[in-house]
């Protein structure tokens, strides 16, 4: 146990010498304020819809749409309507003239069909509020309403699995290559110490970085609503397959020029799932495969809980088995080019 403290404080030293520790930390500075300040909550592009009613029934008709929760705004003159689609290029307005006949108001970009789908959305809700249908509707759950995430902050789950995942395995590749320049690990190949020791000295460390990217990035970004318990769960595993893969990957080279694009090509994988994540329909089997894949997913639900937890038990366990895996054989290769 001492002899494993000795190298933990070495590595601590190494990283701060090395700047890594101020490397993670300006990566995580920069996302918060990313976050906070440039990226928007909403990115939607929702038509504005101005409304005019100039006849009595229309104003019950107008009523009856917002009822139906339907984003409108209703005006009290032609002028008044004009003036305000003027100042927003991207809105359209529609004029109640009577019973029968409805005005559009339109900026001119729009194609016929963009026209014929206005006007048979027209036709429905005048047919809806006419007939005035019943539809009765039958919940499973009662109250079970899906989080609304805003935008900016949609993109941190990204972010967590970058840290133990991305950039983990590159800061402890470089580590390792590091210390084979220097001589560190084949002098401590001949002390009575552990190569097992020597490693997991390199796995805790980026446990530690990812614990403090983690708990930076969370609670300045989500707040204290996000599940901690779980996010420490994935940031745990997370940081053990990251640090697996890259101690794997270095105990095949000499120097980090001979292995870069080996680096490259690793993190271009683990980076494949990000496409699924904005694009869900987008998901074959091989990106599911992918352990970064079930990260975003377990990440996501641990900062806006909606109930499915397996996904975090399951990433848990996946991760972890893959970090253990990894660092077998990252032991056992260090010990036969040794």
């Amino acid at each position: 146990m001492k002899g494993f403290s000795k190298l933990l404080k070495k590595d601590l030293i190494l990283i701060l010498n090395n700047y890594f520790l101020y490397v993670t930390l300006f990566f995580a500075i920069f996302f918060i304020l990313l976050v906070n300040f440039v990226i928007p909550e909403d990115t939607s592009i929702e038509q504005s819809v101005y409304v005019l009613s100039e006849y009595e029934e229309g104003n019950k008709l107008i009523d009856y749409f917002k009822e139906q929760e339907l984003s409108i705004r209703t005006l009290d003159s032609r002028e008044e309507l004009m003036q305000y689609m003027v100042n927003d290029f991207n809105s359209i307005g529609f004029i109640l003239v009577d019973n029968q006949n409805v005005e559009y108001v339109l900026q001119g970009y729009e194609n016929e069909k963009t026209k014929n789908l206005l006007a048979l959305n027209i036709e429905n809700m005048f047919q809806e509020f006419t007939n005035q249908i019943d539809i009765k509707t039958t919940y499973l759950v009662e109250n079970n309403t899906v989080q609304k995430i805003p935008f900016n902050k949609s993109i941190v789950p990204l972010f967590l699995v970058m840290e133990p995942a991305l950039i983990g395995l590159f800061l402890i590749a470089t580590m390792v290559f590091s210390e084979k320049e220097e001589g560190t690990i084949k002098a401590y190949a001949v002390t009575p110490g552990r190569m097992s020791s020597f490693l997991v000295s390199k796995v805790v460390l980026l446990i530690i970085l990812g614990f403090i990217s983690l708990f930076l990035v969370a609670l300045t970004t989500v707040g204290t609503k996000a599940n901690y318990l779980y996010l420490a769960a994935i940031t745990l595993t997370g940081s053990i397959m990251g640090s697996g893969i890259g101690l794997l990957l270095s105990s095949f080279f000499d120097n980090i020029s001979k292995s870069m694009i080996w680096i490259i090509i690793i993190a271009m994988v683990l980076s494949l799932p990000f496409a699924s994540y904005f694009a869900p329909n987008f998901s074959p089997a091989l990106i599911k495969s992918i352990p970064s894949y079930s990260m975003m997913f377990a990440y996501k639900e641990a900062l806006f809980p909606t109930g499915n937890s397996s996904i975090i038990g399951n990433t848990c366990i996946l991760t972890f088995i893959i970090g253990i895996v990894t660092l077998i054989l990252a032991n056992l290769n260090i010990k036969r080019s040794l």
